[in-house]
């Protein structure tokens, strides 16, 4: 009797192991057509290929050998990435690239590929990175892609994408480090929710039509290093939470129709800023003094504003100084003491260009 319990119990170990691997077998090999019949589809939509990128994407090789194609080591029949940039490709995406679950980098930057991006991408909850940029895609940007909780690369610049930027992006995309939407013709406010990206490194939204303030909650952005929004209708002032984002290295809002004055606390906490482009707005007032606690700074661009007073002489005190722009303003030297900017400048030793146009009354 008790051999018998025994034999039972493992007999039934046996068959609860026979059934877990052939389920697992059938799982796998489902995920295996799956993606191969996605690629294919993804090839099937490709009008044109100059480069025969896609020529080895056929029965002689295994779909994870195919140009392009990697597939992971934990699921080795699973695609993880879909690099495929600088080919030449024409044509429109697949809406069958969602359905590459595994995928974690897709690469399709430098192409011909029209139409719009699929709002089914959101369904790839591994992405990491997705790359579209330099295409001619038009549509929106789908609020779908806020589901791709895990991306940290969203780089679609230079394309024709319309519409504004869904706030829901950077409310979910809370791992984003480089986002750059530059170059197309979106519109509407840059959403207070960018504030959320707390791990962003650089946004790029310059030569848009955005417009309204720029947010307040910048200020949350502590390892913030590149922040660009050229050439948009940017409104309103710089606020003051800028200025505690002590990682910034580069801040270029020129070309806008920003205004007021530079609050005179500017570069209190910027000790790390190289590069400020505040060129081609509307700002007045008297260009800060304390714009030398910007020690790293080595361009300063301010031309075309309403800048009035004389140009500070604490500006000799930036020994990294190489490109200084301040002309097209209403500055004034009325005084002796308002040209010593001059005699400062003669410690800025790696200063290459300066533009200054300084009236005397």
């Amino acid at each position: 009797m008790l051999r018998m319990k025994r034999f039972y119990l493992l007999f039934t170990h046996l068959l609860v192991l026979g059934l877990f691997s052939s389920s697992f077998v059938a799982e796998g090999a489902s995920g295996n057509e799956t993606d191969l019949s996605s690629l294919l589809s993804f090839k099937s939509f490709i009008t044109g290929d100059p480069l025969q990128a896609l020529s080895s994407w056929n029965s002689s090789l295994h779909h994870c050998e195919w140009q392009g194609v990697t597939c992971g080591r934990r699921h080795p029949e699973r695609v993880t990435a879909l690099v495929l940039a600088s080919q030449q490709l024409s044509g429109h995406l697949s809406l069958s690239l969602a359905n590459l679950t595994f995928l974690q980098k897709l690469d399709l930057r430098q192409n011909s590929l029209i139409g719009s991006i699929p709002k089914d991408l959101g369904r790839l909850s591994r992405l990491k990175l997705l790359n579209l940029s330099l295409n001619s895609l038009h549509g929106t940007i789908p609020s779908s892609l806020s589901n791709c909780s895990n991306l940290e690369y969203l780089h679609l610049k230079d394309n024709s994408l319309q519409g504004t930027i869904p706030p829901s992006l950077m409310q979910c995309c809370r791992h984003l480090k480089f986002l750059s939407l530059k170059g197309n013709l979106l519109s509407g406010s840059i959403p207070q929710s960018l504030g959320n990206l707390t791990s962003v490194i650089m946004i790029d939204l310059s030569h848009n039509s955005l417009s309204s303030s720029l947010p307040c909650s910048i200020g949350q952005l502590q390892f913030l290093q590149f922040f660009y929004i050229i050439s948009n209708n940017v409104t309103g002032q710089i606020p003051l939470s800028v200025h505690n984002i002590s990682s910034l290295v580069n801040l270029e809002l020129g070309d806008n129709k920003l205004e007021g004055i530079l609050p005179p606390e500017i570069c209190n906490g910027l000790c790390n800023l190289k590069k400020l482009y505040l060129w081609g707005n509307h700002f007045k007032g008297k260009i800060p003094v304390s714009i030398s606690n910007c020690s790293s700074l080595a361009h300063i661009d301010l031309q075309f504003n309403s800048f009035t007073g004389s140009l500070p002489s604490s500006i000799g005190s930036l020994k990294n100084l190489y490109w200084l722009a301040v002309n097209s303003n209403q500055l004034e030297a009325n005084k002796p003491r308002d040209w010593r900017f001059l005699d400062s400048m003669t410690n800025c030793t790696n200063l290459q260009e300066a533009f200054l146009r300084v009236l005397r009354r």
